[in-house]
């Protein structure tokens, strides 16, 4: 029983070393509270990136699916894909999950 909430920010600026001036924003919370019949748990995230200049490279994107967010879909095969079918990631998502 219980409750969870976590935020994250990070950031760059375009130099020499980074390819892009963006910040990235992601929050979550859970809920977990014990029922007849078990624990009934509930669970939000919302993350977004916002370029200002250049490129974000794809480690920095958000991926979804997987046993730690859609688990009806395989790892990061949740979004948007290349003319290959390759997961390419995305600048916003919001994942929720009731259990």
């Amino acid at each position: 029983k219980g409750y969870k909430l976590h935020a994250e920010a990070m950031g760059s600026v375009k130099s020499k070393l980074s390819d892009a001036t963006y910040y990235k924003l992601l929050f979550s919370g859970a809920y977990h509270h014990h029922v007849s019949w078990g624990v009934a748990s509930f669970r939000l995230k919302y993350g977004a990136i916002k370029v200002l200049q250049g490129r974000v490279p794809p480690s920095y994107r958000f991926y979804t699916g997987g046993m730690n967010s859609n688990r009806a879909y395989n790892y990061r095969q949740l979004g948007p894909k290349n003319s290959y079918g390759d997961p390419i990631g995305a600048y916003s998502m919001t994942e929720g999950t009731v259990e």
